[in-house]
């Protein structure tokens, strides 16, 4: 478990990593997700490279690290979200995204500490609610990204054939 959860956070933070670097160097934020990026592949190599201590640990060494991870990835979101606003029309998807993303780490951390056994077993429905959430709010983007493209698209056309007439 421990080796699936290094690879799947080595591959989004190499995935975040792109999304900052193909944003404008002056676009507000590009910071922030950058250091998500580099922040969420450092954790994953660090589960993948040190299996052995995490597997004396299992459930609690990857809930800790999901806990802190997600917490911060998710301050890391809010705070993109709100620069990106005045750019950005879907900003509040991210800043809901990513609260909720704050919430669920922070309850989640409070049911650790109460009850760890629980939270070891636990670990697999969290890990896949929270990717559920995540994964349909980003299908979402992608169709609101993908309409804004076909506006531009039209609109470009019109003002082409406007320019030529």
């Amino acid at each position: 478990l421990a080796f699936i959860i290094g690879i799947y956070l080595v591959i989004d933070g190499i995935f975040l990593l792109i999304g900052a670097a193909s944003q404008a160097k002056n676009t507000p934020g590009r910071g922030w997700n950058t250091a998500r990026g580099i922040m969420t592949t450092v954790a994953g190599i660090y589960i993948m490279i040190l299996p052995a201590w995490a597997a004396t640990f299992v459930g609690l060494f990857i809930v800790w690290t999901m806990i802190v991870w997600s917490f911060l990835v998710g301050i890391y979101g809010i705070i993109a979200a709100l620069k990106s606003r005045g750019y950005n029309s879907s900003w509040g998807w991210g800043l809901v995204s990513s609260a909720f993303t704050v919430i669920l780490s922070v309850g989640f951390a409070v049911l650790v500490i109460t009850d760890p056994a629980f939270a070891i077993k636990a670990l697999v429905w969290v890990a896949g609610f929270w990717a559920l959430i995540v994964g349909l709010g980003l299908v979402f983007i992608a169709f609101r990204v993908r309409r804004g493209v076909n506006l531009l698209g039209d609109e470009m056309a019109d003002a082409i054939r406007n320019s030529a007439s």
